[in-house]
């Protein structure tokens, strides 16, 4: 791509010098505006891509659209993308004076693909395998286009034996909101006893389904913050080796 230009020669003598041009003289494409940067979505959906070339004055605007992997998603001409099925590809829009090329992640796959997790800690105190202080679960609606409706939230021991919460959305409506695609909620316990690290199970509903989904996390290898030491505010985080993981049952 050339920049500056010859005004005696080029085609559009009112380019600034300095601006990349074609071989016309003309101004490219800088950059596409996208309403999604990366798309995570169920097989056998639809969404609609939209696209915005800048700067405004380029000769030819025009884009075009293609999937890296067309056996996982497809895209029409004006950006419309059809899921099939699972795996994870690019959409790839192209403007056509070959100033400009984006990627658009997207991953299709079921919940465990679309929940994340994270894990609060507020004032833990370990001695040995066991713990005290409050220990919490946020719940991530990373998909792109699903409304999930959270029902409710159990809580147990590292076992997953011991019951020590229960609540849903009829006794406490406030704690179990729609979530919508970005959206999250953090619900924390206090324990006064000594305890395993709890599992939480969260419960919602999408499209009149149930839908499980387990957040179990824990301290590996040796004791993290000391023997009874009291840990600071957040501030464990980078000191612990913590894992996440998501089951589901239907």
């Amino acid at each position: 791509m050339e920049t500056g230009v010859n005004d005696n020669i080029d085609e559009c003598p009112d380019t600034p010098q300095g601006l990349p041009v074609d071989e016309k003289g003309c101004i490219t494409v800088q950059n596409i505006n996208l309403n999604y940067n990366t798309l995570k979505m169920f097989p056998g959906k639809t969404i609609q891509m939209i696209a915005e070339v800048s700067p405004s004055n380029v000769l030819d605007d025009s884009i075009s659209w293609s999937v890296e992997d067309n056996t996982i998603a497809t895209v029409d001409e004006n950006g419309l993308v059809t899921t099939i099925t699972e795996g994870e590809t690019n959409i790839v829009v192209s403007s056509n004076d070959g100033g400009s090329t984006k990627l658009i992640p997207i991953l299709v796959g079921d919940w465990t693909d679309m929940i994340s997790f994270n894990q609060l800690l507020i004032d833990v105190i370990i001695f040995g395998s066991n713990y005290t202080g409050i220990f919490g679960s946020r719940i991530i609606n990373n998909s792109t286009q699903e409304t999930i409706d959270l029902k409710g939230l159990k809580v147990y021991n590292g076992t997953g034996v011991f019951l020590y919460l229960d609540l849903d959305e009829t006794s406490s409506p406030d704690l179990f909101p729609n979530l919508a695609p970005g959206q999250n909620q953090g619900l924390t316990v206090y324990f006064s006893v000594f305890v395993d690290v709890p599992i939480f199970e969260w419960t919602f509903s999408h499209n009149g389904e149930d839908v499980t989904v387990v957040h179990k996390y824990g301290f590996e290898g040796n004791v993290v913050f000391g023997k009874g030491e009291r840990s600071s505010r957040n501030a464990v985080l980078n000191k612990t080796d913590l894992s996440g993981d998501i089951s589901q049952s239907n």
